[in-house]
């Protein structure tokens, strides 16, 4: 009898593991458009409109050069190497949803939210992200905003005014994978955008030095994007020396 008792403990755990991947795997499935939770944020978030997919390619565009700007002025091995890309929608503030890897949709009116992901490299590998967020005007794109760098229905959070771009402001968080992150919203009419980075080695919280170093980073991709009003930086600016 003791031995049926182990041989069914060990199938309800099998069991109960099994579900749990299948729901992780549901819950972070690239283009999953789920909140972080059932009541976050606690009031409507307004929704990306749907676009062209020539729109989406100059949304593209403007990423590529944000980051190709911020890497001309580091050193060759800190030259990005992009993994993903492709369409998402606002729930990505909160989900981390991933865009995979389909680029800009060839035809129909998909959702105007497009994000890129990076490998680059400062004081080691940094996992980089910037989205574009098209909203019905601009009203909708600074509710969206926000409620996106709200530090509402977030874990170890902080949130503070960008020093650059002028007029975003910095988020930092855990992410649904328990990793401290730092993003910086910048809205400009009713696009809005966001650049966030996963520093090397962190775990759910982190030090004062590598949170102001992951503010600095993507702020200082952010002043490459269209209209962002940020005065030149000089090229030794990021500090590749954190630990």
């Amino acid at each position: 009898m003791f031995e049926n008792d182990r041989v069914r403990l060990v199938f309800l755990l099998v069991l109960l593991a099994g579900v749990l991947v299948v729901r992780f795997e549901h819950v972070f499935e690239p283009g999953d458009e789920a909140t972080a939770g059932p009541t976050c944020p606690s009031v409507e978030v307004p929704p990306v409109v749907a676009a062209e997919p020539e729109r989406l390619a100059g949304f593209e565009a403007d990423l590529e050069r944000a980051i190709s700007t911020w890497a001309a002025r580091m050193p060759e091995k800190s030259k990005p190497l992009v993994y993903e890309r492709g369409v998402v929608t606002g729930a990505a503030a909160w989900t981390d949803m991933e865009p995979g890897t389909g680029g800009v949709p060839t035809s129909g009116t998909p959702f105007a939210g497009f994000e890129m992901r990076w490998w680059t490299w400062t004081w080691g590998w940094n996992d980089v992200v910037a989205d574009v967020f098209l909203f019905e005007d601009a009203s909708a794109a600074a509710q969206y905003v926000g409620l996106a760098s709200s530090t509402e229905c977030r874990r170890n959070t902080m949130q503070e005014a960008a020093s650059a771009p002028p007029g975003a402001r910095y988020l930092e968080w855990s992410n649904p994978f328990d990793f401290a992150q730092q993003d910086v919203f910048l809205r400009r009419g009713s696009r809005v955008y966001r650049v966030s980075v996963v520093q090397p080695g962190v775990g759910s919280k982190t030090s004062k030095a590598r949170r102001e170093a992951g503010f600095r980073l993507v702020g200082e991709i952010a002043c490459g994007l269209p209209k962002s009003g940020c005065a030149p930086s000089p090229p030794d600016s990021i500090d590749a020396g954190v630990a």
